[in-house]
């Protein structure tokens, strides 16, 4: 967030997401806020400067649920704002592209297949206004024959190419790392 403040957003069983900040470098938190809505899930905050946030949450239908921030956290609008991408059960990435004005979305659009819940499609979808409108929609990756081909993905940024790094889904899916996979994508995907 501005100023350095470090933020992180955790989600309860009421369906509320919390979000907590630190001053401190993360020595102390306190609770900044809620985000409304109905259940919400893992969530992912990103920072678009002047004390703007942008924050991104699983949703347990075909969307991503949306709310936004200007007082760096201390309080998030009311009204329901979403993502149609027709996935949205798998945690969201949300990363500020190199260019510093341009946020990248990292999401699961679902696989028309056999299953509901179907984490076989990788995508990226972006926003140059702050997260109110997104384009540029990008199938980084499918895995037609895999269980769920990608399963808790995170991307970093060193220069102008960006990791994601993500679970391969098989069924040597274990937290031993033997399944994890990494994908280097220009800035330009």
């Amino acid at each position: 967030g501005e100023s350095g403040r470090l933020l992180e957003s955790l989600s309860g069983t009421s369906g509320v997401n919390e979000v907590f900040g630190s001053e401190d470098l993360g020595g102390t938190w306190r609770s900044l806020g809620t985000v409304p809505g109905k259940r919400l899930g893992e969530a992912a905050l990103a920072h678009v400067g002047g004390g703007r946030l942008i924050f991104l949450s699983r949703h347990e239908w075909p969307f991503y649920r949306l709310s936004f921030s200007a007082d760096n956290g201390g309080t998030w609008e009311k009204s329901e704002s979403l993502l149609y991408l027709g996935g949205g059960d798998n945690p969201p990435k949300l990363t500020l592209l190199p260019d510093g004005k341009t946020l990248a979305a990292i999401v699961h659009s679902w696989y028309p297949g056999r299953k509901a819940k179907d984490r076989r499609q990788l995508a990226s979808v972006i926003s140059r206004d702050g997260g109110r409108t997104w384009d540029n929609f990008r199938l980084i990756g499918f895995a037609p024959d895999g269980e769920d081909g990608f399963l808790q993905h995170s991307i970093t940024f060193v220069g102008d190419t960006g990791y994601l790094f993500y679970g391969g889904g098989s069924r040597l899916d274990t937290n031993d790392g033997k399944d994890l996979r990494m994908l280097r994508l220009h800035q330009d995907f």
